[in-house]
Order: C-alpha cells, then sequence, then structure tokens
C-alpha cells in the first residue's frame, strides 16, 4: 500500500495528551509512518575513532581511524583526513581490517579494489593520497588476497597473503618485482599464523607459534632456523646486542639467534614446571632477564646476562612470580610487579623497588615509554581506574600524570594499551577511553597540561551494541556487550527516551560479566564485579539493582564464581555458579541468608553445570524445576528439583553408565516437558509429564526452536546447517509429523509463534522466493503471501499480530488480514533490516538493535508502533480529542441535526474498548445529548473505523454543556473525549418558595428567603407594609411583631419565557434569645474562686446563675467557689421584654482532682554484704507515702525498711494512692547492688618433661567457689578439671580463674608457665664393611631408641646413593653414611655417622689370536673386550707392517708385528693385564718388493705427501700410484741429491692406494692409506 498523509494522535502514557500527526485529509484508510529514533546515551560521548597503525614518515604522522579513513598529523599536530584514491579504483567503504605499514617514505595498505585486479595490497603517496598498486597477489576473479598481519623492517614489508591455494608468507619492496613469496604452504605446509622480530637487517618470522625463520625478504635468503616445542612469543621481550637477538619461549626459556641454524640455541631456562614467558631487555650491554625458581617457592629471579664472559649474575629475587614486560631505553629498565614499580641499571645494587602500596595496581605485563628521562606507563588504584602514571626513577617522582577518565573507570584503553613513544619529538602518544570522546588519539610531553586529547576525529553520538534487552517493572533494561571488560554496561531507557547508566556512580562502579540480567520481584539482577573490591578483583558475584543503587547479594566465593544463566520462575531466582562445590545450581530469593546452592551435586569440586557461559535449559513443571546435570557417576543427564537438597534427584538415566544424553531444546507445555537427549548415541526428541519415565518421539533430529499453537506443539528442524523442516506432535511418537520442508534460511529461524497461532515461510522449491502460511490454534493451515522477494529476517509477537522485518522495512501481519509494511529502516536511516536483532517491546516503542550503514556499528534504535494511532473527522474536517461540537440554538420540546464522528485506526495495534462503558455522556447536562448508534465494535483493528452519531435535545434554556468520551482499556490510549456545547431556547420557568414558614421571629439579623425561579433567573421581592418588614437586597429585615405580605416575579430573558407572580402572607412573631457561656468549664481542686460569664444575643442582661451541686461548687451572685472535685451543672436565665421571650439554659461544669508530687531522692550504690538501711520520702499533699521494689529477690522493703539480697538492680518505688481530691502519685529510685571483689591465689608451675605422670592442679579464690583452669596450648598440655596431662613439649599457659557468680564479681585471672621439654632419643648404627664397585645394592640398619624411623644420607651420592634404606654403589671412592632421626614434636633430633669404602674393581680383556693377512687386505675391525664394559685401545709394534686408528687395523706392508690389547682403568676399575697377539702379513703374489730394503716409505696412512728415503746407491726411481683397482692415478720420476723425496697428495680423496717404485729392473708396491 502507498503511504498516504491522514491525521492521526496518541496518547503518552505520562501526560494522557493527545499528539496530532497530520498528513492528508480525508483518507482515513491510511496507515501512518512512524518516526525512527536513535536510542542515545543520557550523557554521550562521541563514537570511537579507534586510531591505529601509528607511522612516522617524516615530520609527519600517519594512522588509521574511524575504521578505513587515513589520517595525517603535522609536527604541530594539526589532523585531517587524507584521502586515499586511485585513478585505478577506489578504497571500499566497510572495514575489512585495513591495515597499513611504512615502506621507505611511502605507506603500504594492505587492501584496495583496483579495477583491474580486485582487492590487492597498494602503495600510498603520503602527499597525496594517490594509490597505485603493488601486485595481483590473488588472480583469480574477484578474488582477494586479504594481506594481513603486518611487518616493515629494513625498507622491506612481509605479510601474509592469500593467492588462491591458501595463506603465503609474502615480501615486498613496494614494487611489483620485488613482492615475492618467501614461505610458500604448498612447500611448507599450512600457514595459520605468523608473527615478527628481527635481527640487524634480517627479519625472524615467527609461523605457527612455534617455528623460526630467518629472511632476507628474499626466497633464497628464507630459511628455517629453529623449530620449538613451545610457543616463540617477542612481544613479551627481544634484546639485540652485537652478536645475536635474544627471545623469550613458552616454557620459562631464554633463547638467542644469530639468524643461523647454528647460532640459534638456549641460553638459560627457569626451573618451572609449566609455560611462561620470561620478560627480557637489554641495559647497558646486558641482557636483562626474569626466570621463575619453583624449588624456592615459585618465584622470579632476574638476571644479567654478560654475553662477552657468558656468564650471568643474580640482581634480586621477587616475592611474586608475576612481572611485568621490560621496558628499557638501554641505560635503565624499568618493569613491575603487582604493587611494586621497579628498576635496574644491570647491577645488583642499582635494582631497587621505587614504589611500593597496595593501593597502587602497576600494569600487568603492558611495556611503557620513556620521554628523556621520564618513563610513562599505567597504573591503577580504586579511586581513578588504570590511568597514565610517570616516574623519573625515585618514589616521590613516581605519580599519576592525569586521571583522564575522571573516577573509578580506567581510561586505558583494553584493546589497544599500547604507548607510543617518539623520541624525536620527545612526545607519547596513546588512545585512551574518554567519557566524553570516546576512543581517540591523545599526546603528552609528560606534563598534566600537555597530556591532551590530539583531536575528536568522531564526532558522532556513540552507539550501545546491544546484548540482552530486559522489560521490567522498573523500565526497559539494556545490557551492553562487555567481554568482561571493567566498564559499566547495564543502562535502562528513562523517559526522554535516552540510556542512563545505572551501574556508574561518582566513586564506584559495577559492570556485568559474562552474565545475563534477570527481573525478580522488581530487581535486576546479574553476575558482575564491583570496582569496591579493587580494580584487578577476580571476584564475580551476584548483585541487584533497584531504586538507583547496586548492591552485593552474597559473596558466592573468594574466587571468579561467575554467576550465569539467572532465571526466575515462581518468585524464586535460579542460577548457575562456581563455588568451592565446582560449578552447581543455586537459588536466592534476594536476600544473602536465602542465597544457597540447592545440592553438591557433583561431589567436592567438580562440576555439575557446564562451566560454558551458555544458558542452561531450566522448566518448571508439576512444581518440580527439570535441568541437565553430571553427578560424576551418570554423565549430564536429566535432574529435577524442588529446591530442597533432599529433593534434588537424577530424574532420569538415559544413557547407561557416565555417558551423557545432553538433555537440550527445552519446551513446557501446561502438562508436557519436551526436550532432546542422546540415546544410545543418537540425538532424540523425547517428551515426559513430569512424573514417569520419557518417551521417545523422533530420532536423529536437531531441533532449533520449539512453538506451540492451541494444543498442538510444533518445532523446526535443521536437518542440515541453515536447512530447515517444520514438524508437529502431540506428544506421542505415531502423532509426531513433518509439515513441510522449508528450505533454506541463513542466520534466522523461518516460524514465529504469536497469539493467533504460528506463521512459517517456505522456499518454494528451492527458487529462492518465499510463501508465508498461516496455522491457527485450531491447526487450520493458509497461505497469506505468495511469492515473496524475502524473507522474515527477525520478529516480535505482539498479541494478534507479529512485527518482522524484510527487505530492509518493518512488517507487521496477523496471518489472516493484514501484511503491512510499516516503515523503511534503510531509507528512514541507512539501516539494514538483515542483521536486526534483539526486539524488545516496552512502553509503545519497538526497540531494536541493527547496523548503521554509514558508521558501520551495531546501535540500538527504536519506533513508536505500539499505540493506536486514532483520525478523527467531523464534517470533513479533522478534529482532536477536546474538540468542541457546537449543536447551536434549539427551542424547548425540539432535537437538534445528528453531529457524526468517524474514528479510524491509523497505527499497527487494536484499540480495544472497556465493555458496556465504551462510549460515555458525561457533565451537567448529559441528559441534553443523545447517541443514536448504541452499538460500537469491541475492537478497532488498524485500518478500521466507525462513526458515532450524537444528538441534542435542550433540558432547559440557556447554553448547554457535556462531554463525551471513549473509553478504552488501552495504556497509553485509553481516552478520547469531546466537548458538547448548545443552547436552549423558550422554555417556560415558576417561581417556587421554598422552606418559607408563615411565622417569622423577629430577629435583629437580616433573614435569608429561599425563593427562586425554576430558570434560575434573579427574583423581584416586594413587602406589603414596611414597617413591619422590608426587603433589603433580597433579605427580609423585621421591624416589629405584625402580619404582611411579600410578592414575587421574573420578567424572563431571551432563553425562557415571563413567569407568574406569587404572593406570600407572612406574620413576624416574638424573637427568641440565646445564651453563650463565656466561663471556662473546666478547673482543678484547689483553684481560687472566679466569676461566672454569659453573653445573651439580645444584648439583655443575665438574670441570674445557679449551681446543680452547692457542695461543689456554691455561687453567690456572680461569684464561684470550689469546695471538692466533681462535676455540676451551671444554668443561665435571661427574662423577656417586648420583642423577645424569657430564655435559659444549662452548662457544664469539671472541678478536676489536684495533682501531689512525691519527693525521693536518687539512692547510693550498695554492695553485696551491706547491711539494712532505711527509705524516706515526702508527698507534697502530706499525705502518707508507702515503698515497694520491682525485684525482692534483689532488695526487700519492709516499712521503710531495704533489706540487700544479692548483687543486681532493683526499682524502689514511693507512692501515694491519693483520695477524693488529690491524685495518685509516685516516684522511683535505682537501687544498685554492685557484685562484691574475690581474688586468686596460684603458684609458679615446676619444669616439666615429655613423657612425665599427670599432675594436678592447686589454686583458690577469697569468695571461696571453685577456681577454673585452661590451657593456652591443649595439644602441649591438657587440663581436664585440676588434672594436667602432658601430650607434647612445649610451653603453655596454664590460666587460673574465677568466672564470678551472682554476687561475686569475676576475679583476675592468674597464669603461670608450663614449660614441657623434649624427650632424648639415641641412635644404634653398626660400622660399615667395605664395598666393591660392582657389588649390588645392600641394605642399611639402624634404630632409634624411640622406635621412630629412620633415614640414611649420603655425603656423596656420585659415589654411594641412598633411597629409603637401600644403598647403592655408584663408583669407587668413600662416603659418610649417616643414620638420622630427625626427632618429631616429642623427641629430639639424633644422628650417628659410618664410614663406607667402596675399592676399583679388577677387570680383564679378552683378545682372540688374530688370523694371517694379505697385503692388499682392506682395513679390519679388530674385536677384544674388557670385562668392565670400557673401551680397549690397540697398539701395533711396526706400523711399516700394519697400523691402528681405533680399533681399525690398516695394512701397511708385509710380515709379522705384534698387535697389543690394553685398558687402562677408570676411576672404578684398576687397569687390565695387557694382551699381546702375533700378526703375519702376507705378500701379494705380483707385488714386488725387491726394492723394500732400499727404500723407506713413509708417513703410512698419510694426509697430504709421501715421502720416500732413497739409499745411496739409488738416486732416481720411477714411480706409478694407482686405485686398488688398477687405474692409474699419477706417475712420474723423482730424483733426489739428499736422499729424500715427496710425492703430493693434497688434490687425491681419501682411500687405498698402491704405490709402485721402480729401479732398473728392481720394483717394489707399497699400499698407501690416504685419509
Amino acid at each position: 500500500m502507498e503511504r498516504q498523509s491522514t491525521i492521526a494522535f496518541k496518547l503518552s502514557k505520562d501526560r494522557f495528551f493527545v499528539i496530532m500527526l497530520l498528513l492528508l485529509v480525508g483518507l482515513s484508510n491510511a496507515f501512518s509512518q512512524p518516526t525512527l529514533t536513535r536510542i542515545e546515551m543520557e550523557n554521550p560521548s562521541t563514537g570511537d575513532s579507534n586510531p591505529r597503525d601509528f607511522i612516522e614518515i617524516g615530520d609527519s604522522y600517519f594512522f588509521l581511524a574511524n575504521n578505513y579513513k587515513l589520517y595525517k598529523a603535522t609536527s604541530t599536530l594539526e589532523v585531517s583526513e587524507l584521502a586515499i584514491t586511485s585513478s585505478a579504483g577506489w578504497q571500499a567503504t566497510y572495514d575489512y581490517g585495513t591495515d597499513i605499514a611504512k615502506i621507505g617514505d611511502k605507506i603500504f595498505i594492505n587492501y584496495f579494489n583496483f579495477n583491474e585486479i580486485g582487492y590487492e595490497p597498494g602503495i600510498i603517496d603520503p602527499a597525496t593520497g594517490n594509490t597505485t598498486p603493488i601486485a595481483d597477489i590473488n588472480p583469480n576473479p574477484g578474488s582477494l588476497s586479504s594481506a594481513r598481519q603486518l611487518y616493515s623492517h629494513n625498507e622491506i614489508v612481509y605479510f601474509l597473503a592469500e593467492d588462491g591455494d591458501g595463506l603465503d608468507v609474502w615480501a615486498t619492496d613496494g614494487t611489483e618485482a620485488g613482492t615475492v613469496k618467501i614461505l610458500d604452504n604448498q612447500s611448507y605446509g599450512t600457514i595459520y599464523d605468523i608473527d615478527y622480530f628481527s635481527f640487524k637487517s634480517q627479519a625472524l618470522l615467527v609461523v605457527n607459534s612455534s617455528e623460526l625463520f630467518a629472511t632476507d625478504g628474499t626466497v633464497d635468503g628464507t630459511s628455517l632456523i629453529a623449530e620449538m616445542d613451545a610457543s616463540i612469543q617477542p612481544e613479551f621481550g627481544t634484546a639485540e646486542t652485537e652478536n645475536y637477538v635474544y627471545f623469550p619461549i613458552y616454557k620459562g626459556e631464554i633463547w638467542r639467534t644469530d639468524g643461523t641454524v647454528s647460532g640459534t640455541t638456549k641460553v638459560d631456562a627457569g626451573n618451572i614446571s609449566f609455560g611462561g614467558n620470561p620478560p627480557l631487555a637489554l641495559v647497558n650491554g646486558l641482557v636483562l632477564y626474569s626466570l621463575i625458581d619453583n624449588d624456592a617457592g615459585y618465584v622470579a629471579k632476574i638476571y644479567a646476562l654478560n654475553e662477552s664472559i657468558g656468564s650471568r649474575e643474580l640482581l634480586t629475587t621477587l616475592s611474586t612470580s608475576r612481572t611485568s614486560s621490560f621496558s628499557s631505553n638501554g641505560e635503565v629498565m624499568y618493569f613491575s610487579t603487582d604493587h611494586v614499580l621497579w628498576k635496574s641499571d644491570g647491577t645488583p645494587g642499582g635494582t631497587m623497588a621505587i614504589k611500593s602500596s597496595d593501593e597502587i595496581y602497576f600494569s600487568a605485563w603492558r611495556k611503557g615509554v620513556f620521554l628523556d628521562q621520564q618513563f610513562l606507563f599505567f597504573a591503577a588504584t580504586n579511586s581513578t581506574g588504570r590511568e597514565l602514571w610517570t616516574t623519573d626513577g625515585s618514589t616521590d617522582g613516581t605519580h599519576l600524570l592525569k586521571d583522564i577518565y575522571v573516577g573509578p573507570v580506567s581510561s586505558e584503553n583494553p584493546y589497544n594499551p599500547t604507548l607510543m613513544g617518539n623520541s624525536t619529538s620527545n612526545l607519547c602518544f596513546f588512545t585512551p577511553v574518554h567519557p566524553q570522546y570516546g576512543v581517540e588519539l591523545w599526546v603528552s610531553d609528560g606534563s598534566q597540561t600537555g597530556t591532551k586529547l590530539v583531536s575528536d576525529l568522531n564526532q558522532a553520538d556513540k552507539p550501545v551494541e546491544v546484548s540482552q534487552m530486559l522489560p521490567s517493572s522498573d523500565g526497559l533494561f539494556v545490557l551492553g556487550k562487555n567481554d568482561g571488560l571493567p566498564y559499566p554496561n547495564l543502562f535502562r531507557i528513562n523517559e526522554e527516551n535516552d540510556l542512563e547508566n545505572v551501574l556508574e556512580k561518582e566513586s564506584s562502579f559495577h559492570f556485568v560479566r559474562l552474565s545475563n540480567i534477570e527481573e525478580l520481584n522488581g530487581e535486576i539482577y546479574f553476575g558482575g564485579v564491583s570496582s569496591e573490591d579493587g580494580i584487578n578483583t577476580n571476584l564475580n558475584d551476584l548483585y541487584k539493582y533497584s531504586d538507583g543503587s547496586t548492591e552485593l547479594v552474597k559473596r558466592l566465593w573468594y574466587g571468579n564464581s561467575n554467576p550465569r544463566s539467572l532465571r526466575a520462575l515462581n518468585d524464586i531466582l535460579l542460577f548457575a555458579t562456581f563455588s568451592n562445590s565446582g560449578n552447581e545450581l543455586w537459588k536466592t530469593n534476594g536476600t544473602a541468608e536465602g542465597t544457597v546452592q540447592i545440592r553438591d551435586i557433583a561431589p567436592g569440586q567438580s562440576n555439575a553445570l557446564p562451566p560454558s557461559n551458555n544458558k542452561i535449559p531450566l522448566e518448571y513443571l508439576n512444581e518440580k524445576y527439570f535441568f541437565p546435570a553430571n553427578d560424576g557417576t551418570h554423565g549430564n543427564e536429566l535432574w529435577m528439583t524442588d529446591l530442597t537438597e533432599e529433593g534434588t534427584v537424577l530424574f532420569v538415566d538415559i544413557e547407561d553408565g557416565s555417558q551423557s544424553s545432553d538433555p537440550l531444546n527445552f519446551f513446557k507445555t501446561d502438562d508436557k516437558l519436551f526436550f532432546t537427549a542422546l540415546k544410545s548415541g543418537v540425538r532424540t526428541l523425547m517428551v515426559t509429564d513430569g512424573e514417569g519415565s520419557p518417551i521417545s518421539l523422533l530420532d536423529d533430529v536437531s531441533i532449533s526452536k520449539f512453538f506451540q499453537a492451541g494444543s498442538t506443539v510444533y518445532f523446526l528442524e535443521e536437518y542440515t546447517q541453515h536447512y530447515f523442516s517444520l514438524w508437529k506432535t502431540d506428544g506421542t511418537a505415531d502423532g509426531t509429523i513433518e509439515v513441510l520442508d522449508l528450505g533454506y534460511f541463513y542466520n534466522m529461524q523461518p516460524a514465529v509463534q504469536f497469539d493467533g497461532g504460528l506463521i512459517y515461510v517456505d522456499d518454494y522449491n528451492g527458487t529462492n522466493r518465499y510463501d508465508y502460511y498461516y496455522i491457527n490454534n485450531e491447526g487450520e493451515q493458509s497461505i497469506f503471501a505468495t511469492d515473496q522477494q524475502y524473507y522474515m529476517y527477525n520478529s516480535l509477537a505482539r498479541g494478534p499480530y507479529v512485527y518482522y522485518f524484510s527487505n530492509n522495512s518493518l512488517w507487521f501481519t496477523d496471518g489472516k488480514d493484514y501484511n503491512q509494511e510499516i516503515v523503511s529502516i534503510f531509507e528512514e536511516g541507512s539501516l539494514f533490516a538483515y542483521p536486526a536483532k534483539d526486539l524488545a517491546e516496552y512502553d509503545e516503542n519497538l526497540y531494536f538493535n541493527t547496523y548503521d550503514n554509514s558508521s558501520f556499528k551495531y546501535s540500538l534504535y527504536s519506533l513508536s508502533i505500539f499505540s493506536p494511532l486514532i483520525q478523527l473527522i467531523y464534517d470533513s474536517n479533522p478534529i482532536t480529542s477536546g474538540h468542541t461540537l457546537e449543536f447551536g440554538q434549539v427551542a424547548a420540546d425540539s432535537q437538534s441535526e445528528t453531529a457524526v464522528i468517524s474514528i479510524t485506526n491509523n497505527g499497527y495495534v487494536d484499540w480495544n474498548f472497556a465493555p458496556e462503558t465504551s462510549v460515555q455522556i458525561t457533565g451537567e447536562s448529559a441528559s441534553a445529548f443523545a447517541i443514536e448508534n448504541v452499538s460500537f465494535p469491541a475492537i478497532l483493528k488498524p485500518g478500521e473505523s466507525f462513526e458515532l452519531m450524537i444528538n441534542f435535545s435542550p433540558n432547559k434554556g440557556g447554553n448547554v454543556n457535556a462531554s463525551v468520551s471513549l473509553i478504552s482499556t488501552d495504556d497509553p490510549l485509553s481516552e478520547i473525549s469531546f466537548n458538547l456545547t448548545g443552547t436552549g431556547i423558550s422554555f417556560p420557568q415558576t417561581i417556587i418558595a421554598s422552606s418559607l414558614n408563615d411565622e417569622i421571629a423577629y430577629s435583629d439579623i437580616p433573614i435569608e428567603l429561599s425563593i427562586e425561579s425554576t430558570s434560575g433567573l434573579p427574583v423581584t421581592l416586594e413587602s406589603s407594609d414596611a414597617t413591619t418588614a422590608e426587603i433589603v437586597d433580597g433579605k427580609l429585615v423585621t421591624k416589629k411583631s405584625g402580619p404582611f405580605t411579600i410578592t414575587a416575579s421574573q420578567e424572563g430573558n431571551e432563553y425562557y419565557l415571563p413567569a407568574e407572580s406569587l404572593e406570600i402572607p407572612v406574620t413576624i412573631v416574638a424573637g427568641i434569645q440565646t445564651i453563650s457561656f463565656d466561663s471556662k468549664t473546666e478547673y482543678n481542686y484547689g483553684d481560687p474562686t472566679f466569676e461566672l460569664k454569659a453573653t445573651v444575643s439580645s444584648g439583655n442582661p443575665v438574670s441570674s446563675f445557679t449551681s446543680s451541686d452547692e457542695s461543689i461548687i456554691k455561687i453567690d451572685r456572680v461569684t464561684a467557689s470550689i469546695l471538692k472535685a466533681g462535676q455540676v451543672e451551671i444554668t443561665v436565665s435571661v427574662a423577656a421584654d417586648d420583642l423577645f421571650a424569657a430564655s435559659e439554659e444549662s452548662f457544664t461544669i469539671t472541678v478536676n482532682q489536684a495533682t501531689q508530687t512525691i519527693t525521693f531522692n536518687p539512692l547510693p550504690e550498695k554492695t553485696f554484704g551491706d547491711a539494712p538501711f532505711e527509705l524516706s520520702a515526702t508527698a507534697s499533699s502530706g499525705l502518707d507515702v508507702t515503698f515497694s521494689s520491682s525485684d525482692v529477690a534483689v532488695a526487700s522493703v519492709e516499712g521503710v525498711t531495704v533489706t540487700i539480697l544479692k548483687a543486681g538492680s532493683a526499682t524502689i518505688t514511693a507512692s501515694q494512692v491519693g483520695n477524693d481530691n488529690y491524685s495518685s502519685a509516685a516516684a522511683t529510685q535505682t537501687l544498685t547492688i554492685n557484685k562484691a571483689a574475690q581474688t586468686i591465689t596460684f603458684e609458679a608451675l615446676p619444669a616439666k618433661t615429655f613423657g612425665d605422670a599427670p599432675f594436678a592442679l592447686s589454686a583458690s579464690s577469697t569468695s571461696g567457689l571453685a577456681v577454673a583452669y585452661a590451657s593456652s596450648d591443649a595439644t602441649v598440655a591438657k587440663v581436664e578439671g585440676t588434672n594436667v596431662s602432658l601430650l607434647k613439649p612445649g610451653s603453655a599457659t596454664i590460666t587460673a580463674s574465677q568466672a564470678g557468680s551472682d554476687n561475686y564479681r569475676a576475679a583476675a585471672s592468674v597464669e603461670q608457665s608450663l614449660v614441657v621439654s623434649k624427650a632424648g632419643q639415641t641412635i644404634s648404627f653398626e660400622p660399615l664393611a667395605g664395598k666393591t664397585f660392582g657389588d649390588p645394592a645392600f641394605e642399611l640398619s639402624a634404630s632409634s631408641s624411640t622406635g621412630l624411623p629412620i633415614t640414611f644420607t649420603s655425603s656423596d651420592p656420585a659415589v654411594v646413593s641412598v633411597q629409603a634404606n637401600s644403598a647403592s654403589i655408584v663408583k669407587a671412592g668413600a662416603v659418610t653414611i649417616t643414620a638420622s632421626q630427625a626427632g618429631t614434636d616429642n623427641y629430639s633430633a639424633a644422628s650417628a655417622e659410618q664410614i663406607l669404602t667402596v675399592a676399583k674393581a679388577s677387570q680383564t680383556i679378552t683378545f682372540d689370536e688374530l688370523p694371517t693377512l694379505q697385503s692388499d687386505d682392506e682395513p679390519i675391525e679388530l674385536v677384544a673386550e674388557a670385562s668392565s664394559g670400557l673401551p680397549v685401545a690397540f697398539q701395533s709394534e711396526n706400523e711399516t707392517i700394519a697400523t691402528m686408528e681405533g680399533a681399525t687395523l690398516t695394512i701397511t706392508g708385509s710380515g709379522t708385528t705384534s698387535i697389543t690389547a690394553t685398558q687402562g682403568g677408570d676411576e672404578n676399575y684398576l687397569a687390565a693385564a695387557e694382551i699381546t697377539r702375533a700378526l703375519v702379513v702376507e705378500e701379494v703374489t705380483g707385488l714386488g718388493n725387491e726394492l723394500t730394503a732400499q727404500i723407506k716409505v713413509y708417513p703410512n696412512p698419510t694426509e697430504s705427501f709421501i715421502a720416500i728415503e732413497l739409499s745411496g746407491s739409488i738416486t732416481e726411481v720411477s714411480y706409478t700410484l694407482t686405485l686398488t683397482t688398477g687405474q692409474k692415478v699419477k706417475e712420474g720420476r723423482l730424483t733426489s741429491q739428499q736422499g729424500k723425496v715427496e710425492i703430493p697428495l693434497d688434490s687425491m680423496s681419501a682411500g687405498t692406494y698402491l704405490l709402485t717404485l721402480t729401479h732398473g729392473e728392481l720394483s717394489s708396491t707399497w699400499r698407501i692409506l690416504k685419509n
């Protein structure tokens, strides 16, 4: 329907007035268009621009903010947007993770839409913003390279990117040619993460957290240098020296690398059983780092490593394991523990705490920045939150720099806490949270005034992204998303439709942490945290909010109890929470006493409920609550509870044993609970009546939501992700039937339940065209919209209508007559409808949370649609409620024309009328107006109208007014009213005289006459005899007695005809005199005489006063005397005269009893045992006084004598009962009787020894009362009555006391010290026999005189180790074995020693005879064994025949020699006897040996040359060097004048060669071994 203008109004809830909306006149069936309103904060801050990626080029700074926009800040901090443009494409206006990095004097951007290549990285010219592509990394059409995780180093940017087959590591110098894939996932494997640091010109890549690569930005220059068994985390600090860069890995270890495999080594490690990242930094050339020492109590130790000498020095040992990152400027380093700020120059003396306070929380691990000698960092106090601090290294110079977010809320940005220092400008940049500006770029020069906002780049109001909306009796509460961060996040919609933060106060705040909110009895409950528990608190407890204040319900546990899944049912709140009993189900009624765990279902600290934050299914049926729980025995099964411990039991164990059925998807009807559970491993739909075992309805089902229409239950099955089918069930397996396969729906539920039944949507045959179905509560189905282009996104059911989003518009439908678009939220506010969520109704508004296409954020909006918008038309003109309908002049007994008012509902909800009283005419003249049509609709539906017809029949002359009201049961539009007016003319009138007697008593006061006309017009009156009475201003003035006549007349006017005159005869008779009594009417006995006074209305004097009882009051003329107390009647009389008759009246006077007082002085304090004493008191009346005691057990009174009976207090009352003329009187005084004192005598106690017999104590009290005894340490000395038993050595104070009695005060206790010494013990330990290395383990034996167990230790476990009483020989030597008994609480320690000598063992060598070898044999391995297992050495007697290298024997010639096997022993074995074996080497046939006696060849084996010594007769030889295969290697001729020549072998490979020397006809061959 096309929107058309009309006139409408709605009545506000609080002021009940009508607001008119003028659109077009005369189109009564047009629906109104509501106004879209964005909900803002009551005290809004501007939006967050979230500056990031801060880089410096030249004297300017560049950064991203407002999602994807690039900004430039000059050196004077003037900020402007730098438009990123390109003739080759454009920057996308969505934030898809845009990042920048510095590359030379340009800016690398990871994401830009280039026309030809799509979304790829580019280079931005910082002067112009012009952007050019670098490379088409992902050449697939329409694809993204998704470049991310940028790192700039040495003029190269490194990043991850997608080229079509997965993520790879890339490097670029800003050119296409210089953009290369340096690590390919196809060869390396899947790459999912990367981190970076550097060493000199190399970038170091941490791939997939544990593999370290070094790269120069090229493929060939990229290599794996280490694979770690824990993650590498350089963000915790690196330290670069000239030779290495040091870094931590997550197992408490320090490593270093120079970019090579061999240069990557572990440097140091802590003594820790699990992971941890040691912080480190470089200070004065030393590498400082922290390691945890588990053996020292799990504390951190700070070390300084001197790389040049390769040793470390301990600087200090902390009292905690928790330290921050190290921040260093090269000369000094700062770090912190929880409450202490430290500094170090790398020396023990220069490592010191400079600020320590339990009220200051220093940063857990983040780094600070240096500005010259000033260091800036974040720290916190409870009153300021986490803010920017500064230090100059001194205690006084360490303080808060500026409280940016004033109050307890922190300004430190939890998403970007980095402080960015700039050494050139000496400035620090950061992005704090500010209550007015949001998250923006700030700067600090180290001063308070110089710490300021650079620019507010996002001045739009900050949106609130909603986690939950809760309509309640106290308003609509909105829970903002929090993710556990310490910012107040609970709001309420106030009367101005703004968000009021209810958790932030001036000096404290709360925040909801990982919990939902729930209302119980008008109070809002949540699991949350209070700043009053400390800025770093881990206390997460149950709180409630009401009436502007937040209070802790109960401290559930001194830890993160994390209450969640809050559910209010039947005036009780159920929730899941952690405590010492694990994660269990609790209940609360809002009081601390009423907040208790229902039952420890999983005993101990095991979790009965899942520890996640998911909502726990919970329903109430048949006076029982049903929920899933795991008791550790049956698995996660269905339980029930009546909220008592004994009534909390397993309802059914669906999966046998410890297997879990995991009940989910709870849905309750009046008498059934539907749910799904695993049955034999298959998810099954089940139903129970809460009494018997569940029935299986449908197997292998995945249910996303249940509904109910009438008595039928429907449910959506998501049989494949995003694919749904609709089913229905009557609670039986046969009655569980699929209704329709609905098809594909992304991110929504294609059905909604409302009062009228069920609406669902079907994707018609998968065509992406949709049919809308309606099932009424009788089960009848119909289609109300077909072939729709869009489906329902999200919806809200309200009464007979469903309000839903579709095609970026809000619609409403009843599934029958209406399917109407209300408003396009995209046209009105650039909002998308498909992400709209968290729909809620409150007051007359629909609230919803959706994505804003202009700000790219989720925001909260409202549409005022839940009030009827009523159009009123009268005489073809629009009118408003309160309009006056004019009916004009109408004669008596006539009727006006009918006035017709057309009433139309142009809103989107029904207007419901009150039964039988829906239309009412009220007012003084309501009867003059009549409603002609007496039948009206009970409900005026949207778009419907009816007519109201009214006529006027005047019932009197003149203007006549009334009002007509349409009464509705709806709030806020509960009434519409109109004023009715008309004029009656030509009406007759009559004069009426009412209440006028024919005799009137004379009066000197004018008399009102009741004579009037029925028209209400004034009547004219005249008297027939003015001397008797006359008419003055309408009143009768009497002058004397006698008859006369009154004539009344009325002439009429424009509305009334003249009235007939009326004559009234009247007679004036004698007047009446009235008397007023002017004296008091109440006196007291003893008052003096008084004068009686009275006044007569006629002015005549009083004739007499008389008393009815002169024994009480006696009257003499006008004087009265009081004789006694009592009551009398005084009669006053006055005589008659000419105008008035005689008169008398009686008046009552009361004479009260006189009061009396008693004088009774305070009583002195007494002490128990004092003698009796007398009392004294007097009454002012002179009457006798009597005495009494309030406690005769304390003090008794006999006459005036008091007898003391016991200590205490009693009230002594002095009383006088009074008589006829005096009232009773009493006075009291407190008598205090103090207890008597007593003292104790208790002599000193003698010293005792453990084992002594019990002894008796003796002390006495002066009161004679029994003395009691007590021991200060009953584990040392136990007192029973007067006897003391000695239980163990030690000291105890024995106290003698007398507690007193009713009559004696407690005595001062007397203490005596009792010392019980330990008993001694001796150890018997016999000398130990000598042992030999290799002997088996043996038992040690010793005993204590006390029978206590003995512990044995060895002075040198490297020689003899001792385990319990077993000694094992490790090596030869001598040790001292100590037998010790450490003593106990009762016995002193004792020890005894014996020397144990372990001698070396002997050994023998087994070496078999050697075989005969040939001169051309290959080297062989000799085998000889020492009985000790030690290695055997070999030696050749003649190396010209054979040489030995280890166990390898190499033939070098031929002949006979000997080989000797030796083993020299070690620390455990004596040297073995040598074994020598003969070796015979036979010359191989064909090898000449004629020259062997005349020529010497050496060394053999050799590495670089062979020397040949010729005899005197041989000065020249020819040589041939061949392989053993015969292949010639070298040949030549050798001559020597000195008898020696050399053949070089440097260029030859290792191996065996044959050297043949020839002199004439003589020749010889040598086997040469080249190493």
